[in-house]
C-alpha cells in the first residue's frame, strides 16, 4: 500500500480541508447504511434462538442504530466551519450574512426544493400506475395523502432532507451562533454543548439539537481560525477509546438503559465525529489510492444523498432480496446489508454521469453548483 506523499508533505493543519473532502465519500456510505434496514432501537435476541441472528442483529444495531450516529453530524460540523471560516469582522456584518444566505438560496435552498417537487412527482406517478394496475402502493404515497402540495414543498418526502431542513434554520440562526461565540468564548460552546446533552427538543422545524450542537461546533472553530482535525487529532485517545467501546455497551445493553440511551448516544456522538475525522486522515496518510478514490467522487457526494432515497436503494434492496444467496439465512442477510450501499452508490454515480454528460446544466441545479 502506497503512502500518501502529498499528505506528508504538508502539517497536520495543513491537511484539515484535504481530510474534510475526502470524508464526503465514505461518510455518505454510512448514511446510506443506516438507511439500509427498516429498524429502531431493538434489545438483542437469545442467542440460543440461532447464532446468525444474532450476529445480524447485533452487526447492524452496532453500525445503524449506533456507531454511525456520528455521520450526519460530521456534516453539520463542515456547514458551520465554512459558513464563519472568512468572517473576519469585530460586529456583525448585515452584508456579510446577506451576501452568506443569497448562496446558500442557490446552494441548498433551490435544490432542497427541486428535490422536494422530484420525489413529490415521482411518488405519484408511480404508485398512480400501481394503482392503476390492481399493485400495492408504498407508505410514502398514504404519506403523500396525508398533506398538501405545498406542505411536501418544504417538509420533503425524502426523509434524510431533514439534514437541509436543518441546516437551513442554522443558517437563518447564524446571528445567534456569532453573539453566542463572540461574547461568551468557549462558555457558549460549553452551554451548547450542556443543551445537547440533556436531550431537549423544541419540536421546531429544522432545530434539532445536533443540528445546533454540530453546526454551532462547527462555527466556533471557524469563527476563531482554530482547526479541527489538530484539534481531534489531540483528543484521538479518548476520542477513539469511546467510539470503540460505548457503542458496543448500547447494543449489548440496550434494555438496561431504558430511557436512557438516547442520553448515552448523544454523549458518544461528539467523541465519535472527532474519530472520524482521525480515522479518516490516517486511512489517506496510509493509501494515496484510498485518497484519491475519496476525492474523485467527493463532488458527487450531494447528488447521491439527494437521489437515493428516489426509489434508487429500494430497487437495490429488491434485486438482491431475489438473490438466493443472500436472502436464504441471516449471513446472507448480513452480506446484502453491507452490499446494499456500494451498491446503490454505484448506480447514482452513474446517473450522475449520465447526466453530467447529457443534462449539465439541470444536473448543477439540482446539486446547488456541486459538480
Amino acid at each position: 500500500m502506497k503512502e500518501n506523499k502529498y499528505l506528508k508533505s504538508l502539517s497536520l493543519e495543513e491537511r484539515q480541508s484535504d481530510i474534510i473532502s475526502a470524508m464526503r465519500l465514505p461518510l455518505i456510505f454510512g448514511v446510506i447504511l443506516i438507511h439500509s434496514v427498516f429498524m429502531v432501537h431493538k434489545a438483542m435476541p437469545d442467542i440460543e434462538l440461532g447464532v446468525g441472528n444474532y450476529i445480524y442483529t447485533f452487526v447492524t444495531q452496532l453500525l445503524s442504530e449506533n456507531f454511525l450516529r456520528a455521520v450526519v453530524p460530521c456534516f453539520f460540523v463542515f456547514s458551520g466551519y465554512f459558513f464563519f471560516l472568512k468572517y473576519s469582522e469585530q460586529e456583525w456584518s448585515g452584508d456579510f450574512y446577506y451576501k452568506s444566505l443569497g448562496k446558500r438560496i442557490k446552494g441548498l435552498l433551490i435544490p432542497f426544493l427541486l428535490w422536494n417537487i422530484i420525489y413529490y412527482v415521482m411518488i405519484l406517478l408511480k404508485n398512480g400506475a400501481f394503482e392503476h394496475f390492481g399493485l400495492a402502493t408504498d407508505y410514502k404515497f398514504a404519506l403523500l395523502k396525508e398533506h398538501s402540495f405545498e406542505y411536501w414543498l418544504v417538509n420533503s418526502l425524502n426523509a434524510p432532507f431533514w439534514y437541509v431542513e436543518s441546516l437551513l434554520s442554522m443558517m437563518l440562526l447564524s446571528p445567534i451562533f456569532y453573539y453566542i461565540f463572540r461574547y461568551l468564548k468557549h462558555w457558549g460552546m460549553l452551554l451548547i454543548t450542556l443543551l445537547y446533552l440533556s436531550g431537549w427538543e423544541s419540536g421546531l422545524w429544522g432545530t434539532s439539537t445536533t443540528a445546533i450542537m454540530f453546526f454551532g461546533f462547527g462555527a466556533y472553530m471557524g469563527l476563531y481560525k482554530k482547526n479541527i482535525l489538530a484539534f481531534a487529532y489531540k483528543l484521538r485517545y479518548p476520542a477513539l477509546a469511546v467510539t470503540l467501546i460505548l457503542p458496543i455497551i448500547i447494543t449489548l445493553y440496550l434494555e438496561e438503559l431504558g430511557a436512557y440511551v438516547e442520553q448515552v448516544i448523544h454523549f458518544y456522538v461528539p467523541f465519535g465525529v472527532l474519530s472520524l475525522f482521525v480515522l479518516t486522515h490516517w486511512i489517506c496518510l496510509k493509501s494515496e489510492a484510498v485518497y484519491n478514490f475519496f476525492q474523485k467522487y467527493s463532488a458527487m457526494v450531494f447528488f447521491i444523498y439527494a437521489v437515493n432515497e428516489l426509489y434508487i436503494m429500494n430497487w437495490v434492496k429488491g434485486a438482491l432480496a431475489r438473490v438466493p444467496l443472500l436472502s436464504n439465512n441471516p449471513y446472507g442477510h448480513l452480506l446484502a446489508y453491507f452490499l446494499l450501499a456500494p451498491v446503490t452508490i454505484f448506480v447514482c454515480i452513474l446517473l450522475y454521469k449520465l447526466m453530467k454528460h447529457y443534462t449539465p446544466s439541470l444536473l448543477a441545479v439540482l446539486t446547488g453548483g456541486r459538480i
